[in-house]
């Protein structure tokens, strides 16, 4: 069942951010009289301070690490062959 409720509700669809493509934010009714322009400008400044999650930072670090770590045995072997041939 659906009561009839009178909140005000801001959408934020240009969020500025790769994770997110929309944000919803429930205007307290103690601030429903303020300025629109204001609040919503209140709302960009809080995604703004939310950035990425954080665990999506730290394993795009662990996936970086991890192929360079690959590269470099990769590297070593190559080198560790190219010495082995011309000493035989």
């Amino acid at each position: 069942m659906i009561r009839g409720v009178s909140r005000q509700i801001i959408e934020v669809k240009k969020t500025q951010n790769p994770y997110f493509e929309r944000a919803l934010f429930f205007v307290s009714p103690s601030f429903s009289d303020a300025e629109r322009a204001a609040i919503e400008r209140e709302a960009q400044r809080m995604l703004q301070e939310l950035g990425e999650p954080t665990g999506s930072a730290r394993r795009r670090r662990r996936w970086y690490l991890a192929v360079r770590m690959a590269g470099a045995a990769v590297g070593g072997g190559a080198l560790a062959s190219a010495l082995l041939l011309l000493i035989l």
